[in-house]
């Protein structure tokens, strides 16, 4: 019987042992509700801290479209495109009417005459899902017109791009176009020095012998019968007057990508 007291009186004093345990590793004059408090406290700061280093995604953007339901600009610019045949579908997240269907035979979307540019900074950014490829001699299909072709974005067996502010120039995007995936595509340009990248990945540098003037953004459709209409979709549009770095360019990537 005296063991068995002896043993309960142990058992006792080992629960109140570990509660003091337990209590004596909580900051000083707080509780246990406190603490899921700072936990959730510490994530807030988190999330703040990762959309304020986001805040450059904005600066300088003249024009943003999400193709959320429209072609409406959603940079607060005012700068609405004109949808000519494409048609809404889902976009790369599985989400419905969030981006645009281009048929490759008369569809396209036009961007106002508000965003001609003198060529000699800007950028453009996109993510693209090609589902037919083009061909040489003049049947290549195009994601990406400037009005007066000075900046072609063109898609034979490989993606390609071209500028035209005097001798042709331009190259290979990439080679690695899977058909009914989607890409990203960015091309930017400060001080008419060009960087090219495609899924965040820097592909190309070049120096422009003059400026592009860029009279008017064109998506999906040829020019005055320059190559063919593009087949595919396109989404997540954006236009800016300033030259996005290579850090942002990689940051905006894995901001816009489809998370794993």
């Amino acid at each position: 019987m005296k063991n068995k007291k002896a043993i309960a009186v142990i058992a006792v004093l080992g629960v109140l042992a570990f509660g003091l345990g337990y209590w004596s590793q909580m900051p000083k004059g707080s509780s246990a509700q406190e603490n899921v408090k700072g936990t959730e406290g510490k994530k807030e700061v988190k999330t703040a801290t990762a959309n304020k280093s986001l805040d450059f995604l904005k600066k300088g953007l003249v024009a943003y479209y999400p193709f959320n339901g429209n072609a409406k600009d959603e940079s607060g610019n005012g700068n609405a495109g004109i949808v000519n045949g494409a048609s809404i579908i889902e976009d790369r997240h599985e989400k419905p009417d969030q981006a645009y269907f281009f048929d490759g035979q008369n569809d396209g979307i036009s961007l106002p005459a508000a965003l001609q540019n003198d060529g000699k900074t800007f950028t453009i950014s996109l993510w693209l899902r090609a589902d037919s490829l083009g061909a040489g001699g003049g049947a290549d299909r195009r994601l990406v017109n400037t009005g007066n072709t000075t900046f072609t974005l063109l898609l034979t067996t490989v993606l390609t791009a071209t500028w035209y502010p005097g001798p042709s120039n331009g190259g290979l995007v990439s080679n690695e176009i899977t058909l009914g995936k989607w890409h990203h595509f960015v091309f930017t340009v400060k001080d008419l020095e060009s960087q090219t990248f495609f899924n965040s990945s820097l592909k190309s540098e070049a120096k422009l012998p003059n400026p592009m003037h860029i009279n008017q953004w064109l998506l999906g459709s040829s020019y005055k019968g320059h190559g063919m209409h593009f087949h595919g979709a396109i989404d997540d549009v954006r236009i800016y007057n300033r030259a996005l770095s290579e850090a942002e360019v990689k940051a905006l990537f894995e901001f816009e990508k489809v998370k794993e």
